[in-house]
């Protein structure tokens, strides 16, 4: 087994390192902003963090990241490289160098992906920097990168969960965006609002939005339900839960039907 320290890869001189070569089975395919040997080397320090990280070396495999000057030796780091080293960050919580890591990305040029993004959102979110985390949000466009339904729930999630006075309403202002975006809210960022506005005792706009996601076309789950009926019960509206009891098992029976009706059917089994 060979050791290698990031230091003595920090030291290899430009030629030295361009000559690592990596087996020719590798396809250098899948990383179409590099070619030749540069390709390999970037492959090569993409394992060497994926490595670290899987044997859960994130110190090492940050320190390695912040020593390697890779523009000097002619290639960049790969956005994949770089966000298993984000993701290893964030399941360890060092929230101070997720950023960092971050800013080193879009100082270094290296092209930002969604998952990069939703990682760092997801991240500051947690740590209650939720405005940090709006800012690089807004800011996703211009590194052409789209927003998708996970960024916004995460957003959303934890403006309901620690957004201080006036969450609801950011949380509410922020699906409103998503849907002005083309996004369109899954039954998660529905059921994240309805108990957010539940333990916020605001029923009206729980009710609301269970009216909203069913004009959608969402189909409200078990979930959505609970919660209301939860609301209504300890608001001592039980006449109304009842009836969203009565209709969520009309609901699950007539669903149930539809599965039987269809196992019923003649259809023809392809013999084993």
């Amino acid at each position: 087994m060979v050791y290698v320290s990031f230091g003595s890869v920090a030291a290899m001189d430009k030629e030295k390192l361009q000559e690592v070569a990596w087996p020719p089975s590798t396809p250098t395919s899948l990383y179409p902003s590099l070619n030749g040997r540069s390709a390999n080397t970037s492959v090569v320090f993409y394992m060497l963090i994926l490595a670290l990280v899987t044997n859960r070396k994130v110190d090492l495999a940050f320190e390695g990241f912040m020593r390697m000057r890779a523009w000097d030796y002619g290639f960049k780091l790969s956005v994949r490289s770089c966000n298993s080293m984000l993701a290893a960050l964030v399941r360890c919580g060092k929230i101070g160098n997720v950023e960092f890591a971050y800013k080193e990305m879009v100082r270094r040029r290296i092209e930002a992906d969604l998952t990069t993004f939703n990682t760092v959102v997801n991240r500051l979110c947690k740590a209650g920097r939720l405005n940090k985390a709006s800012d690089i949000v807004e800011h996703m466009s211009v590194y052409g990168v789209t927003t998708s339904v996970v960024t916004y729930n995460t957003l959303i999630d934890d403006y309901c969960k620690r957004g201080g006075a006036g969450r609801m309403y950011k949380a509410d202002a922020l699906l409103k965006k998503m849907v002005e975006k083309g996004l369109s809210p899954s039954v998660i960022t529905y059921n994240i609002l309805i108990d957010g506005f539940c333990k916020d005792d605001n029923l009206a706009a729980s009710l609301r939005l269970l009216k909203e996601m069913k004009e959608q076309g969402v189909r409200p789950s078990v979930i959505t339900y609970n919660t209301l009926i939860n609301g209504l019960c300890a608001d001592g509206k039980i006449d109304e839960a009842m009836s969203l009891r009565d209709e969520m098992v009309g609901r699950v029976w007539s669903q149930i039907l539809l599965l039987i009706m269809y196992l019923s059917m003649d259809i023809p089994r392809r013999k084993c």
